[in-house]
């Protein structure tokens, strides 16, 4: 069992059997304290919270030793002032022995266990990449995404009067006339006819012999 208490103004975990330095308190060597304000007790199969501290529990504890702590230098230095100070510190403390922690009667709730949970991946957007349809190059192949036409089996199934009304909002001059067909034939895996399709054309648009 442990417990959360609060003493000088600072939070200290204390065991049944352990000791404890707090800020010096105004007590003889020996002598037999209680410390009230506790925050927090685990039983280990259960905690309870205090709002703001645990009613009914307490902390006894018996005070082994009165000293001070390791020695701390403070400087003060101001340039070009020939000013240079330097003040020792030794805090004083009190050392505690932890007797024993008083429930109150007080019911610690039981613990539950966190349950994991797994980040959902966001699910990644299909993409094809249509630079390879003739007339299609980074920018316009944005234009379209954005638009959500990422796929060559999007692209063909989309009109042309579709796709010069994107274009035309996105200030891009492309000629779509023939992105559908070409899209067609990329989605079947025809791309030897793809192949023969574009060498007929010029930006998009066929190419009169």
């Amino acid at each position: 069992m442990y417990a959360i208490v609060e003493c000088g103004g600072r939070q200290y975990r204390a065991e049944e059997g352990g000791n404890l330095s707090v800020e010096k308190l105004p007590y003889e060597v020996g002598e037999q304290i209680e410390l009230d304000n506790v925050l927090l007790l685990s039983n280990g199969a259960g905690v309870q919270i205090g709002q703001p501290s645990v009613s009914g529990a307490s902390i006894l504890a018996t005070v082994v030793d009165q000293y001070r702590g390791k020695k701390i230098f403070v400087w003060k230095y101001k340039p070009k002032k020939r000013y240079r100070r330097r003040r020792g510190h030794r805090q004083y403390y009190t050392k505690l022995r932890i007797d024993t922690i008083v429930t109150g009667g007080s019911t610690p709730r039981q613990e539950t266990k966190a349950v994991e949970t797994k980040a959902v991946e966001p699910q990644k957007t299909e993409r094809d990449d249509l630079t390879k349809i003739e007339g299609i190059g980074p920018v316009t192949a944005g234009v379209l995404g954005n638009v959500g036409i990422n796929t060559y089996a999007e692209l063909a199934q989309t009109d042309v009067d579709r796709l010069e009304a994107v274009l035309n909002d996105a200030g891009v001059g492309a000629v779509p006339a023939t992105w559908p067909q070409q899209a067609q034939l990329a989605a079947d895996g025809k791309w030897d006819e793809l192949a023969t399709l574009q060498d007929k054309l010029e930006g998009g648009r066929e190419v009169e012999d």
